[in-house]
């Protein structure tokens, strides 16, 4: 009997392929001669029963489950099937095509039939009530979601003369339209009389793109209010909110501008020329202006007072993000005659720089005197790329010490990554002969250990024993995760102790095998 199964305990099998009765059948479960097969009860499994083709999830008797068969000359596949019953099928019930998920007598749900003269597409349909559809119902062409009767919800037809594309449309009152009422073209989504929201049209000589407009108020538009062209959000009088304007004699691009106060604008005041969020008198945010002969680029400029800018004090060329007086935040700059780019410099503390200092070439996050983080640099003859370097600790880098080459992410003075006692190491951690992810020869065995010590191995590709072990963890003969010859059985398993296998390729007794656990003559997801 030809077998496929996920769990297969003595003979009984889980998921497989098998003849059972001249029946072929594709299970989840079988138990005794397939995955469960009681009489003629057949779980997932693709098979002929009393002469129908089935390929079902749950069989039992007549009773199907995600199957494509004829029953009662009706062609239909169904997630569940009893009887009559169909979900979910393309048949032929009353003389009516239809392609149902639940469809029970004359009752069909998400289906695209001719009911009464009507063609309908619904995903809910009882007797002449449909739900989403695109019919014609009275003469009028229709695509709704719901409706009953005249009234009519998202839908694109012609009611009373007039072409509307609506969310929801009763009577003459339109919603998220198309049409033109009064003699006004119109594009809205609430649209009730003469009050218009969303629309484009021409009313009062105002040419008018609104989102909500009632009289001669207007909200988000593009017109003339008093000989001002304006783009607003929220226009009301001589207020204008995000706009490109003219209000005394200044050209502005706001999001809020009251009277000589501009927000977000492009703009000469005071002949200062000034990109700002929010300006007021002399104060300038975000912006590129001149102030008190410095060319700036602020966030927020105040005084003399710089943030975020490229600019010159105190004969110093500073890109700052915080700029006050001689301290400088991220710049490139030149102190006490060294080439900084920093995120902060006081004084003679540079954080974050490439410089020249005590003749040493530093990038680091944070220097402080000879104390070096995350850099590139010279200390006592060793070239060295670390996180943080103190004195001769050196951390995370690349370099030479006593002799050795050293990649560590901690190294404390004879701690190494090294060559060292002939070992070739890569480590995160490396203590005296204790070694962390690290690829070496230890006793003469080959080894890329996550944690080696002493003799224990853990994720390794070695020779233990005269066994060819790739492991998580492996303690003296103990192996994890391995593909190697035990007891003449070629094995690949997640832990191996002896004869106890998990998650292997072997063949024990005869018996070809992929386990995730095997014990004795137990065996766990097999092939």
């Amino acid at each position: 009997m030809s077998v496929r199964c996920t769990r297969c305990v003595s003979a009984g099998y889980t998921e497989c392929r098998c003849g059972v009765h001249s029946v072929s059948v594709q299970c989840t479960w079988c138990v005794v001669l397939c995955t469960r097969r009681v009489s003629v009860v057949y779980t997932v499994g693709r098979c002929s029963v009393h002469g129908m083709s089935v390929r079902c999830t749950r069989c039992v008797s007549a009773v199907y489950k995600v199957c494509r068969y004829n029953v009662h000359g009706v062609s239909v596949l169904c997630i569940r099937c009893v009887s009559v019953v169909y979900t979910v099928g393309r048949c032929s019930v009353h003389g009516v095509s239809v392609r149902c998920t639940r469809c029970v007598s004359a009752v069909y749900t998400v289906c695209q039939c001719c009911v009464y003269g009507v063609s309908v597409r619904c995903t809910r349909c009882f007797i002449t009530v449909y739900t989403v559809c695109w019919c014609c119902v009275h003469g009028v062409s229709v695509q709704c979601t719901p409706y009953f009767g005249a009234v009519f919800m998202v839908c694109q037809c012609c009611v009373y003369g007039g072409s509307v594309q609506c969310t929801r449309c009763i009577g003459a009152v339109y919603m998220v339209c198309h049409y033109s009422v009064h003699g006004v073209s119109m594009r809205c989504t609430q649209c009730v009389g003469a009050v218009y929201t969303v629309c484009q049209c021409g009313a009062n000589r105002v040419l008018v793109r609104c989102t909500r407009c009632v009289g001669a108020v207007y909200m988000v538009r593009r017109y003339c209010v008093h000989g001002v062209s304006v783009r607003c959000t929220r226009c009301v009088g001589a207020v204008y909110t995000v706009c490109r304007c003219c209000v005394h004699g200044v050209s502005v691009l706001c999001t809020w501008c009251f009277g000589a106060v501009y927000m977000v604008g492009r703009c000469s005041v005071r002949g200062v020329s000034v990109l700002c969020t929010w300006s007021v008198s002399a104060v300038y945010v975000v912006c590129q202006c001149s102030v008190h002969r410095v060319l700036v680029r602020c966030t927020r400029c105040v005084s003399a007072v710089y943030t975020v800018c490229q600019c010159s004090v105190h004969g110093v060329s500073v890109l700052c993000i915080w700029c006050v007086g001689a301290v400088y935040t991220v710049g490139r700059c030149v102190v006490h005659g060294v080439s900084v780019r920093c995120t902060r410099c006081v004084s003679a503390v540079y954080m974050v720089c490439q410089c020249g200092a005590y003749c040493v070439l530093v990038l680091c996050t944070w220097c402080v005197g000879a104390v070096y983080t995350v850099c590139r640099c010279c200390v006592h003859g060793v070239s060295v790329q670390c996180t943080r370097c103190v004195g001769a600790v050196l951390t995370g880098c690349q370099c030479s010490v006593h002799g050795a080459l050293v990649r560590c992410t901690r190294c404390v003075t004879a701690v190494y990554t090294c060559g060292a006692y002939r070992v070739l190491v890569l480590c995160i951690w490396c203590v005296s002969a204790v070694y962390t992810v690290c690829r070496y020869c230890v006793h003469g065995v080959s080894v890329q250990c996550t944690r080696c010590v002493s003799a224990v191995y853990t994720v390794c590709r070695c020779s233990v024993h005269g066994v060819l072990v790739q492991c998580t963890r492996c303690v003296s003969v103990a192996h994890t995760v391995y593909w190697c010859d035990i007891h003449g059985v070629s094995v690949l398993c997640t832990w191996s102790v002896h004869a106890v296998y998990t998650v292997g390729r072997c063949s024990v007794h005869g018996v070809s095998v992929l386990c995730t656990r095997c014990v004795g003559t137990v065996y766990t997801v097999s092939l």
